[in-house]
């Protein structure tokens, strides 16, 4: 008796395998994965503020142009009017007529929408500045370092190339000896010299969160 007790006990723990076997499988506990309803979620603040003209952006170049009385202007002092921008990663293009300053900025009237001056041009200049490319834009040492006076189409690049040009070069009406009447956000005095000048205009129409053609 006692060893068909035990054959029976064998039997019956075989069973109960084979149906655990053929049964569903146990559930394994899974991690429950957080789920995001981006739909509710607010959109990020935009910070913005408007840039004034001739304020450098925290990565503005040429800073000390901005820092440099260029505005005001007397009666025969001489003076710098962009006649033309052209604004580009590559570069920035500036056509400037030099001359004296025959009426210094007035302000505006109801004949006129803003301030003007008026300039008798006496000569053209072509420039191209590119900014960075003598190392350190920031530095004015090394910027003006990297200038060429007699080309405004430099090779290899410098920080500023600039030339005289003849009148009437790319198209531009002006004459010389000719007064011609100039906004004033487009004129600079000459105090600090030409390159002082393009420098800022760089800043002015084509830094300083502004880009003119």
């Amino acid at each position: 008796m006692n060893k068909v007790a035990a054959l029976v006990a064998v039997l019956l723990v075989l069973c109960s395998c084979m149906s655990e076997q053929d049964g569903d499988a146990p559930t394994v506990p899974t991690e429950s994965v957080p789920t995001c309803d981006c739909s509710t979620r607010p959109a990020p603040e935009v910070v913005s503020r408007r840039i004034e003209k001739g304020e450098p952006t925290p990565s503005s170049p040429y800073s000390w142009t901005t820092r440099s009385d260029l505005k005001s202007m007397i009666r025969g002092e001489s003076a710098l009017a962009v006649e033309q921008v052209e604004c580009s990663p590559e570069g920035i293009f500036v056509i400037a007529a030099v001359g004296k300053i025959l009426q210094p900025p007035v302000m505006a009237t109801a004949d006129t929408s803003a301030e003007e001056a008026t300039i008798v041009a006496e000569e053209i200049f072509a420039s191209n500045l590119y900014v960075g490319a003598s190392g350190s834009s920031d530095d004015r040492q090394t910027v003006e370092a990297s200038i060429d006076p007699e080309n405004f189409w430099c090779i290899p690049k410098r920080e500023i190339c600039y030339q005289e040009v003849e009148f009437g070069a790319f198209g531009l009406d002006l004459r010389k000896g000719r007064a011609a009447t100039v906004p004033y956000e487009r004129i600079y005095n000459l105090r600090l010299g030409i390159v002082t000048a393009l420098q800022r205009v760089a800043v002015d129409h084509c830094v300083a969160g502004r880009t003119e053609v």
